[in-house]
């Protein structure tokens, strides 16, 4: 009886770490999402390392710094179109599940740049 136990214990956690360890695997980050979506056709993030020159020259906006400019219900809405930002919709509507649009939105709204360094020098 104690070896039943003992098995149906250890394959009850065997499933569980299963099931915890691919939901982990899964779960996408924002940087993954912004390059899956391709809004880096239209936005750069020098910050992370996405960089990318437009076809017609145009340099396209960079959001490095792009926390703290709006509010994530906010961003979630102007992603589907559903508020302005600057008095503009964006161009196109976020075609991703809503899981995907909330971890890159925390994402986005995490990226701000590094302030410069302070010199030792003291007046």
């Amino acid at each position: 009886m104690k070896v039943y136990h003992f098995l149906l214990v250890f394959s009850a956690f065997a499933l569980f770490s299963l099931n915890f360890s691919v939901g982990q695997t899964n779960k996408a980050d924002g940087k993954k999402l912004f390059t899956e979506y391709k809004c880096a056709s239209c936005h750069n993030i020098e910050s992370q390392g996405i960089v990318k020159k437009r076809a017609n020259g145009k340099q396209p906006s960079d959001l490095s710094n792009f926390g703290g400019n709006i509010n994530a219900s906010q961003l979630t809405n102007y992603l589907k179109k559903k508020e302005n930002f600057n008095g503009k919709k964006h161009p196109l509507l976020f075609k991703g599940s809503d899981e995907d649009l909330n971890t890159l939105t925390k994402w986005l709204l995490n990226l701000k740049k590094q302030a410069p360094a302070k010199t030792g020098t003291t007046k």
